[in-house]
């Protein structure tokens, strides 16, 4: 009969066929263009270069190498890294750390860097988004302050 175990009315809610999908209350007609309170199609959405709309302005579908580069691609390099399964605890100071202990425990970390075969990506990326924590690439934050105000010096 269609009633789930239990019976009551959410029970008895129609369930999608195949191929068909539940988009809700939202979007009646099912056409896949969301749609206000009133039920009419929002406008931006409709709209060639809406977000999510791969149109260009003619309506025409973009060509795949204009596509932004997926995220994921920028932080491959991390998949591969030395430091994968190693305590934070090793990169990242614990507050008030100083003296001895820090450079005891930057030095291990350096050591797993000097180890790691994307050290140079992950100093990069450390240098240009100015990470202000951890070791990153084997630099620690205090020479990676040092080669961004050589940067700015030489700009």
């Amino acid at each position: 009969m269609g009633d789930r175990p239990g019976g009551g009315a959410a029970a008895r809610e129609r369930v999608p066929e195949a191929g068909e999908t539940d988009l809700g209350p939202g979007n009646p007609d099912r056409s896949g263009v969301p749609k206000n309170h009133e039920g009419t199609a929002h406008e931006a959405c409709s709209q060639p270069g809406a977000p999510g709309d791969s149109r260009d302005e003619e309506g025409e579908m973009a060509e795949p190498r204009q596509f932004p580069r997926p995220v994921a691609d920028a932080w491959d390099w991390q998949l591969v890294a030395a430091c994968r399964g190693v305590d934070t605890k090793v990169f990242f100071a614990p507050d008030a750390e100083r003296g001895l202990r820090r450079l005891a425990r930057e030095r291990v970390a350096k050591a797993v860097c000097r180890s790691c075969p994307v050290v140079d990506a992950c100093a990069a990326y450390a240098v240009k988004t100015r990470e202000p924590f951890g070791v990153w690439g084997g630099l620690t934050p205090e020479e990676r302050r040092r080669l961004w105000s050589e940067q700015a010096r030489t700009a």
